[in-house]
């Protein structure tokens, strides 16, 4: 006949301290959840069901059965608590929340080291739904969502979701980028090449696309020559200068020569904007300051500026694949 091991109030307060405030120690609810401890000796008390529907690892879990007389085992995760904590905070949104609810949460942001720090883990417990949640985390540079939403072949569905999900719901498509991108474009690519080297070369390409449309609109806007394909054909509007613009005479020369001193500003403005109409309406100010009242030098702005811009927006970002 067994018995209740009974654990004296000190050593249980001092085994409670150990837990994370998030997922506290429950004794009533010991036969039902797991201990995890993060690599600095921080623990996690979780439904163990949840773990074993989310990862292949745990779904094979009967050595962490537990009786009467004995506590399960705690497992051990190498993993930062920061990152143990965001895997175990994204699993457990995605298990309350349907699709539409998970649209609109905003998961804790932080740093790109402990994202990828919170992928292995979801790597090494093959929890795909896990890098899903992630791929909506807030703050993500597109480099690393493309790597995190790469981390499996198929990402799999959502708990207690049997539809699948196609690549192209996957990938999130940001509006904002930097200019210099290549930092973030080496952490993904170290990261792919760790948990999925099939995908890396993908990543390169990607990264090339992406450098050609910024390299391009920059060109054109700095030129005033046109770079790739033009959408539609655009006919030039009457450049009716101000009566007292001091550019009303200036050739054709002066005016390209007066193009690379506006570039640098747009391209910033084109960077920081997250939406087509915030891209437009920052760099239309910025072409109407330059123009100092004068509808006839913006149009003759536009003129270079709106097609390369409108070229742009139709290929950058590009859908990931």
């Amino acid at each position: 006949m067994s018995t209740r091991i009974s654990i004296p109030g000190l050593i249980l307060n001092n085994f409670r301290a150990t837990f994370h405030y998030d997922f506290p120690y429950k004794s009533k609810l010991q036969q039902d959840r797991v201990v995890l401890e993060s690599s600095d000796g921080v623990r996690f008390h979780f439904p163990l069901q949840d773990l074993i529907g989310a990862s292949t690892v745990f779904a094979d879990a009967s050595q962490l059965a537990a009786d009467d007389n004995h506590l399960r085992p705690i497992i051990s995760i190498s993993a930062p608590t920061v990152a143990l904590h965001q895997f175990l905070v994204v699993l457990r949104q995605l298990l309350r929340h349907t699709d539409e609810q998970l649209d609109e949460l905003y998961y804790t942001v932080v740093s790109p080291d402990f994202i990828i720090a919170t992928i292995r883990i979801a790597h090494i417990l093959d929890a795909p739904a896990v890098a899903r949640g992630l791929s909506s985390q807030v703050g993500l540079d597109i480099y690393l969502r493309y790597a995190i939403n790469r981390t499996f072949d198929e990402l799999g569905p959502m708990p207690n979701d049997k539809t699948p999900l196609s690549p192209r719901q996957c990938d999130s498509v940001d509006m904002s980028f930097s200019l210099c991108p290549n930092d973030e474009f080496q952490r993904a690519s170290i990261l792919l090449q760790e948990i999925n080297p099939s995908a890396a070369q993908s990543l390169v390409q990607f990264h090339h696309n992406r450098q050609k449309a910024i390299r391009a609109v920059e060109q054109w806007w700095s030129t005033g020559v046109r770079v790739g394909r033009v959408l539609r054909s655009d006919r030039p509007s009457p450049t009716l200068h101000h009566r007292g613009c001091k550019r009303r005479f200036a050739s054709r020369h002066a005016f390209l020569r007066e193009l690379p001193k506006i570039a640098p500003a747009a391209m910033l403005a084109l960077a920081s904007s997250k939406s087509k109409k915030e891209r437009g309406d920052r760099v239309g100010t910025i072409l109407a300051d330059h123009a100092s009242g004068c509808r006839g030098c913006l149009a003759r702005l536009e003129g270079v500026y709106v097609p390369a811009l409108r070229s742009f927006n139709a290929n950058f970002p590009a859908t990931l694949k």
